[in-house]
């Protein structure tokens, strides 16, 4: 089993107290859209605070009829190694335990671009603050495969991509990514959507040279990228649903992080 490292600071420890954010939150959320497949979502993972309404907005637009879900974050503290599988058989969320398909886990480590490492995830927050909202939208038995990357390199992601298209089938992809960090709002806003326009146009290149040009600080753009790359091969489209910072939540508009929901669906 693995615990929860980041309750009662990233997200409410309180099994009521987290349904009442997100019911309050829906309530500041679109009617959810008609999709007819949805391949993934790119949701923010800081502080429900700051960008859970934003996280929401994505999670209302899953069915309760899927049943395994792909992971993908960055591994924030990694120094070394691509990435990094988890296999414990249960994941702890105020709302109850997540199963991991340890299955798809075990093959998945059969390549040498993964390796399983219970100890970098039990650090990290970004898969671990996806788990209450999709257990509150998903409310039926379902099962993760949790990654997070320590290599967010064009090559490596493209590897990944390849790998990953051979167990996508019936999952979904959920994608654990901030945007731009620590600079205004209006700079913040003006580099989010100069990104978030590569990321709807499905041009990976792009997506990596305005990183580079613009000096956008997304940290899990790795996981946009295999999300992207999907997408493309399965002939889809990715829509923004919501873009925000985190002014939402109270910080100074001068040294805010940028936040964005988006869904890939066919």
């Amino acid at each position: 089993m693995r615990g929860m490292s980041f309750s009662g600071s990233f997200y409410p420890s309180s099994r009521a107290k987290l349904i009442e954010f997100i019911s309050n939150s829906l309530k500041n959320t679109p009617n959810k859209a008609q999709y007819k497949s949805i391949i993934g979502l790119i949701v923010p993972h800081a502080g429900y605070k700051y960008s859970g309404l934003t996280a929401v907005s994505a999670y209302n637009n899953l069915g309760s009829n899927h049943k395994k879900f792909i992971l993908i974050g960055p591994c924030h503290e990694c120094l070394y190694g691509s990435a990094y599988l988890d296999d414990d058989d249960y994941w702890a969320t105020p709302l109850g335990d997540v199963k991991v398909d340890t299955d798809t886990v075990k093959r998945l480590s059969q390549y040498d671009i993964f390796k399983v490492s219970n100890g970098q995830h039990i650090a990290e927050h970004s898969i671990e603050v996806q788990l209450p909202l999709l257990h509150y939208f998903v409310k039926n038995d379902f099962s993760i495969v949790p990654i997070i990357l320590a290599d967010q390199s064009k090559a490596t992601v493209a590897d990944i991509a390849k790998i990953l298209k051979d167990y996508i089938d019936g999952a979904i992809l959920i994608i654990s990514s901030d945007f731009n960090h620590y600079e205004s709002s209006s700079v913040t806003h003006k580099k989010d959507m100069d990104l978030i326009g590569r990321i709807i146009a499905l041009d990976l290149d792009g997506f990596y040279d305005i990183i580079e040009k613009e000096n956008i600080s997304a940290c899990g753009y790795g996981g946009i990228a295999i999300l992207m790359l999907i997408t493309k091969l399965l002939s889809g489209r990715i829509e923004l649903i919501r873009h925000d910072d985190s002014t939402t939540g109270g910080s100074s508009d001068k040294f805010v992080v940028g936040y964005a929901s988006m869904i890939a669906f066919k």
